[in-house]
């Protein structure tokens, strides 16, 4: 078991049966290796750091290699260049990598840059004894903390209509009026002068006389 404010494994080889580290921060780099036979747990506040800038960087176990990462802003980095790649690796079939974020609710793993458990373009990954290792099989990646999202928590509120093909009050044409077809006849009806009434030229006044 290895406690300290921070562990820092470069150009070396930290090897154990069962091997735990506790600490605020774990790097590895330039060839560094953290080894337990059987077992590697580690338990971190901050981050853990594969640095393989000037080297490859690894993290092994035989069979269970468990992370625990305990801050709301913690990274798990595998961080590879030209110059090598960021493993972390079970060796035995059977074996299966655990990541536990317990304040974080996504987006804590980042593999050569990119947000994502890989393989990176430097070809750092999380693998198994014949291959990378596959997510929900022998990897799991664990969120704990809560997701503040509205529209997660309440779905209904985030519900988008389409409205893209109505067209705005403003902008519709006038309904038509309904035709009248009174004569306008009767007490209140006009005559022009000289017109026979129910000719042409007799004036309505629409709807005056209509019966209701």
């Amino acid at each position: 078991t290895v406690a300290s404010g921070s562990v820092n494994v470069t150009g070396s080889t930290l090897l154990g049966n069962l091997t735990t580290v506790l600490a605020n921060k774990l790097q590895v780099g330039a060839g560094g290796s953290v080894i337990g036979a059987d077992k590697l747990r580690a338990v971190i506040a901050k981050d853990i750091f594969l640095d393989a800038s000037a080297g490859n960087a690894s993290l092994f176990a035989g069979n269970d290699l468990n992370l625990a990462l305990a801050s709301s802003d913690s990274v798990l980095n595998l961080a590879g260049s030209a110059s090598g790649s960021a493993l972390a690796k079970v060796t035995n079939a059977a074996g299966a990598i655990r990541v536990l974020f317990t304040q974080r609710s996504a987006d804590g793993i980042i593999v050569d840059g990119s947000l994502g458990t890989g393989p990176g373009i430097f070809n750092s990954r999380f693998a198994g004894p014949s291959g990378p290792a596959v997510l929900g099989s022998n990897l799991f990646v664990n969120y704990t903390a809560p997701v503040n999202d509205i529209c997660k928590t309440l779905p209904g509120l985030c519900v988008v209509k389409a409205f893209a093909t109505s067209v705005p009050l403003a902008n519709q044409p006038p309904k038509p009026v309904p035709k009248d077809e009174s004569e306008g006849l009767g007490s209140f009806g006009e005559q022009a002068p000289g017109a026979a009434p129910g000719t042409p030229n007799q004036r309505k006044r629409p709807g005056v006389c209509k019966a209701a």
